[in-house]
């Protein structure tokens, strides 16, 4: 990936293309659905910018080593089966999925959205971030070698406890140069959507998801600098994931059932017999010479992005 596009001031600027966009934004999305793994990737340029075909697009997902048609629906492991469908909206995405159970009892399942961003857009000391979040728990046990925060321990969105004193701006990614850490945050229920957004100032670029709190009530925020010298990490990799979904730790499922419950949410969901959940959000990005403060639905004529 090489250095994101700077030159020039915002008003005489080209507006946003596939190609400038690729060059200062690269990301992961991934899908954790109960026992199974679906990812997926995507350049910003394709889905974002214009790539796509307007209407329904016929996107992939992969599965258990097989690439499938998402028109279609796909058996996960343990008779979970799972569909996505994108639409292009202005320069947005619009996601629908849904699991369908194929047993015939009900089943406790994970289901969560696994957002990853590296450099460019990513730079220590400078990308902002901004989330509805309220309530907040730190990893309870060491979460990387360079993890910086107390384990388990509550507090309040944004100001995470530093081991060594003081507090961790979450709004802010980190200046260190190693660290390594994970938190968990609670949605407010009443936020309409429920978003996370990240900002550039370099790229003068804002880049989030919106999604229904109802479907996704939590919010897993990690990080990596430099911190994991094993590979593929190598010791160089920065990275911070935005993981929203209906659990708030990377745990498994026996783990999380026994959770049941964290500030009086629960901590996974159940897939009826024999029934089908939906959930929709969008993938949104803009141009932007500040951090927005909050996040709106994509409107059929373009984003809408609120400040």
């Amino acid at each position: 990936m090489s250095r994101a596009p700077h030159a020039g001031t915002r008003k005489n600027r080209a507006p946003f293309s596939g190609r400038a966009v690729s060059r200062c934004f690269d990301a992961a999305w991934g899908e954790n659905v109960d026992a199974g793994w679906a990812s997926a990737r995507y350049r910003a340029d394709a889905l974002l910018c214009g790539c796509v075909r307007s209407g329904v697009d016929r996107g992939r997902i992969f599965s258990n080593g097989r690439v499938v048609d998402n028109a279609g629906v796909e058996r996960l492991v343990g008779d979970v089966a799972f569909e996505r469908r994108l639409e292009l909206v202005g320069r947005a995405v619009q996601v629908e999925e849904r699991v369908e159970s194929q047993c015939d009892v009900d089943r406790p399942i994970g289901w969560t959205q696994h957002v990853t961003l590296g450099p460019p857009f990513l730079e220590k000391g400078l990308t902002e971030f901004r989330a509805p979040a309220r309530r907040s728990r730190t990893y309870e046990g060491q979460f990387g070698v360079a993890d910086y925060l107390v384990p388990a321990a509550n507090f309040d969105w944004p100001a995470a406890p530093r081991a060594g004193g003081g507090t961790a701006d979450m709004r802010r990614f980190t200046d260190a140069a190693v660290s390594s850490a994970y938190t968990a945050h609670l949605i407010t229920a009443d936020a309409d959507p429920a978003f996370f957004v990240a900002f550039s100032p370099r790229a003068e670029l804002a880049f989030g998801y919106a999604w229904h709190a109802a479907d996704f009530p939590w919010l897993g925020i990690w990080e990596e600098n430099c911190s994991r010298t094993a590979a593929p990490w190598n010791g160089r990799t920065v990275a911070r994931g935005m993981e929203f979904g209906v659990s708030p730790f990377p745990e498994s499922r026996r783990a999380m059932v026994d959770r049941a419950r964290l500030f009086d949410v629960p901590t996974f969901r159940w897939l009826p017999a024999r029934r089908r959940l939906t959930a929709r959000y969008a993938i949104v990005m803009e141009s932007a010479d500040r951090v927005p403060e909050s996040l709106g639905w994509p409107a059929r004529e373009g984003v809408r992005v609120e400040r």
